[in-house]
């Protein structure tokens, strides 16, 4: 897919805005790969590994090793070039490798109560761990955000923000990577950052009662149908589905499996949340195609959980498993085009586009965002975490429920 520069408002600290298949980036892959590539070693990167060629399909995932990694040693990266997924292997790497470090900055100690009254924040809006209760009067370790809507700091407990040691912190939370994001500077790593919190937001909110609607694959355009055709060359297939937003920022939901190989390690989702609507239809199903990649590859170590999921099912239990899912992925009831889904404005620079997004946020009575850049490992690179108080981030490994969440729940008994 072509990468296309386009124009920035007058005034902006950078001119262009390179537009790749699946991400909007200050520069293109291979100016900040040259940059990051300087950071490896000393952030415990070993390799950087091309795996296209372990699948049949031909769509670029590459991985980066981080042997000594605490939360995670293996980082995979999908593009619609070989550039853009190395460098997307890359980034991802350093960002766990940014995190996992103690932070940098003073922390604060701050109750519930004072975080409520004082910045206006409800911790339970963070979405702490089911079943798990805030003493309103416990203080918690903090670091201050800046608000990206205006009106003073806010307190983040620290593990909202770090990757932290295993028994660190006050435990109310666990630990993710939500909004954890890299850019080559602090608007596009936020932008990424935003955008991850609202994906996994629609995607909590289908774990509990799935809205997704197939997509009439005659409805996407030629560049999106190219990677389909590829992937169905490959013998395999894809369903791309589509469930409406709070923000109004555009998602979607890929299935991909062999119909030859029912393997349920190897039926596998992507998701992709973006201002442009074919462009996270992309995301989505690239990242489909990564995960895919990933469990060929075997090297994560998070597979370990999936496969003895599956490993304690009866052989009747995994075939009635992968009926519901592949049933549901193929339902056409109320299936749509493409064209219907409304995409948010992504002309002008990172920033306009940031604002425009932070608005779709405030529209759906979210937020404020809130974000904490972290230390900086290059100059020419940024690293933020973006916490958007009210938004869902629930998994079924990692049970974190927000108030919107249960809301639901209690609606669907």
């Amino acid at each position: 897919m072509p990468v296309v520069p386009a124009p920035a408002r007058a005034g902006a600290r950078m001119t262009v805005t390179y537009r790749f298949g699946t991400s909007l980036r200050r520069i293109d892959a291979e100016a900040t790969l040259e940059v990051a590539a300087a950071c490896l070693a000393s952030h415990g990167v070993r390799r950087v590994v091309d795996v296209t060629p372990l699948d049949r399909v031909g769509l670029p995932v590459f991985v980066s090793i981080r042997p000594e990694g605490r939360t995670l040693a293996v980082h995979a990266g999908k593009g619609s070039t070989p550039g853009e997924a190395r460098v997307s292997a890359v980034m991802e790497a350093l960002e766990f490798a940014v995190a996992e470090r103690p932070p940098s900055r003073e922390t604060v100690s701050v109750t519930p109560r004072e975080a409520r009254e004082a910045h206006g924040l409800d911790f339970l809006s963070l979405c702490p761990r089911l079943g798990v209760g805030i003493p309103s009067d416990r203080p918690l370790d903090c670091l201050l955000g800046e608000c990206l809507l205006g009106g003073g700091p806010r307190p983040l407990p620290v593990e909202t923000v770090h990757l932290l040691e295993h028994g660190s912190g006050s435990g109310y939370f666990g630990s993710n990577t939500t909004g954890l994001a890299s850019g080559n500077d602090v608007v596009e790593a936020t932008l990424h950052a935003a955008l991850e919190v609202l994906e996994r937001d629609v995607k909590s909110f289908q774990c509990v009662r799935d809205e997704t609607r197939l997509i009439v694959p005659e409805s996407l355009p030629p560049p999106l149908l190219e990677v389909l055709g590829r992937i169905e060359a490959a013998g395999l297939r894809c369903a791309l589905r589509h469930a409406p937003s709070a923000s109004g920022v555009p998602w979607f939901q890929a299935v991909l499996w062999d119909p030859d190989d029912l393997d349920p390690s190897l039926v596998n989702g992507g998701y992709g949340c973006h201002p442009d609507a074919t462009t996270a239809a992309t995301r989505a199903v690239l990242e489909a195609v990564q995960s895919r990649l990933v469990v060929i590859h075997g090297g994560r170590d998070d597979l370990i959980d999936t496969h003895r999921r599956y490993a304690s099912m009866s052989p009747t239990e995994r075939v009635g498993h992968l009926q519901r899912v592949l049933r549901r992925a193929l339902d056409v009831d109320g299936q749509v085009e493409l064209e219907s889904v409304p995409s948010l404005d992504t002309s002008g620079p990172l920033e306009s586009v940031l604002d425009r997004v932070l608005d779709a946020v405030g529209c759906a009575r979210l937020g404020p965002p809130v974000r904490v850049v972290l230390e900086s490992i290059d100059p020419r690179l940024a690293f933020v975490r973006v916490a958007i108080p009210g938004a869902e981030n629930f998994t079924n490994a990692e049970r974190k429920v927000g108030r919107r969440l249960v809301e639901r729940l209690r609606a669907a008994r």
